[in-house]
């Protein structure tokens, strides 16, 4: 089965201080570095999801996220319910050491699961059915904690390195 690749950035991005998504790291903007490792693991029809305007021009669909906050489970439930009877793989923009084996493991698992790496769980780089955009969108709009939305999938343990999220600029690769 197709699973669709999708790249959450359209976070506030306030530790960061700027826009995440396009912060460039080995030339090219985060959001879009996310989006080819999701499709070079073998996801299909990779979009972003954000309001950012500036997405647009990063050469990737782009889906809109309507809701209101910046809670990610928004982007989430925007891009599930474009795919309500399929399988959406989703990733944050942010996590600068994403490779096409992370991805390519998550993939292998034939169904719905969520990442971990190091004892830690990923709520938002799992695959989930497109059945559960109504429950993102009520856990987003109660202001509730991604771990909720992946509470009942397996946990698929991912090789190391331990993932690494950008939240500040001392984050990033140097």
């Amino acid at each position: 089965m197709a699973v669709v690749g999708a790249v959450l950035a359209g976070g506030q991005s306030s530790r960061m201080g700027r826009d995440t998504a396009l912060i460039v790291v080995e030339g090219l903007p985060l959001a879009a570095r996310t989006a080819n490792v999701l499709a070079t693991a073998g996801c299909t029809n990779v979009c972003l999801v954000g309001r950012q305007h500036t997405l647009s021009g990063l050469d990737w669909p782009v889906i809109a996220d309507h809701g209101t906050g910046y809670h990610p489970l928004a982007g989430v439930a925007a891009v599930l319910s474009r795919y309500p009877a399929g399988l959406v793989l989703v990733a944050p923009c942010d996590l600068v050491n994403l490779s096409a084996t992370h991805i390519t493991a998550l993939l292998q698992h034939g169904g719905p699961c969520v990442a971990s790496t190091g004892g830690r769980t990923h709520p938002l780089l799992a695959v989930y059915p497109g059945s559960y955009a109504t429950m993102a969108s009520v856990l987003a709009t109660q202001g509730a904690p991604a771990m909720r939305l992946c509470r009942d999938l397996p946990t698929v343990e991912l090789a190391p390195p331990a993932l690494i999220d950008a939240n500040h600029a001392s984050d990033l690769p140097r």
